[in-house]
């Protein structure tokens, strides 16, 4: 099951929302391509990025279509910097 498809199947569960299924998806299923979007990357995306989105659902496609199938990994790294102030 790709990483869409194993996200839309978590997200029938009460009490999962976009972010978690994204987390699952990454560390859960190794789904490399899944980038969970919290308040911190929401925070990078319009800091450092110059993003003007405020859906996260938006923010996510965005970084997941730059970022592609590493996207997990570069999410970690994104949040680990910013939340470091490195």
């Amino acid at each position: 099951m790709g990483a869409e498809e194993l996200k839309k199947e978590l997200l029938t569960y009460k009490g999962i929302g976009p972010k978690v299924a994204d987390c699952i998806a990454l560390f859960g299923f190794g789904k490399r391509q899944s980038f969970p979007v919290d308040t911190w990357i929401e925070k990078i995306y319009k800091e450092d990025f110059g993003g003007t989105l405020l859906d996260r659902n938006k923010i996510n496609a965005y970084f997941t279509d730059k970022f592609k199938e590493d996207s997990g990994y570069i999410q970690q790294y994104l949040f680990y910097a910013k939340r470091e102030n490195l």
